[in-house]
């Protein structure tokens, strides 16, 4: 705003009579907030012209990659492909599960019983993944209390975390 002063001053020292019009009726504010508002009309026309034009890229993306198979990234990790792939997401839950079996969390038949048994059934997909993913965040959430105390713990030797 001060060069905005600067500015009238220096024109109506220029002038005569006609000095007492310049910025007459009108504040500082009000030829600033104007010429912020035909900036961002201005900002505002080169932005959706832009935005149009990788609108158009994108489509065309879309449109050329839309049988590409993709990574499904479900609660933002990633998974094999969802082409296709359950046998695969079985045979990963199985060897989640030895490993559970090795680390004293799950009985040994459970993981045999598992072996024996699994079948991907189409029918049943929502169930399986609900039941899953609670189990996974109830897991997680153990895993990062306990993860939780360990960091404070070692930050801090004399604070005991419950």
């Amino acid at each position: 705003m001060a060069e905005l002063g600067l500015v009238t001053r220096n024109v109506s020292e220029s002038l005569g009579d006609e000095r007492k019009w310049i910025h007459y009726g009108l504040t500082s504010t009000d030829v600033v907030d104007t010429a912020q508002a035909l900036r961002l009309r201005q900002a505002n026309n080169v932005i959706k012209a832009d935005l149009a034009a990788y609108k158009d890229v994108l489509a065309t993306l879309a449109r050329k990659y839309k049988h590409t198979v993709m990574m499904g990234r479900p609660e933002m990790r990633h998974i094999w492909s969802l082409e296709n792939q359950y046998q695969s997401w079985l045979d990963v839950e199985i060897a989640v599960t030895a490993g559970w079996v090795a680390e004293g969390h799950v009985p040994a038949e459970d993981l045999a019983a598992i072996r024996a048994n699994a079948k991907f059934d189409v029918d049943r997909i929502a169930e399986i993944e609900e039941t899953t993913r609670h189990d996974m965040v109830a897991d997680h959430q153990k895993k990062a209390l306990q993860l939780n105390k360990i960091l404070h713990e070692t930050r801090n030797p004399g604070l005991r975390v419950f």
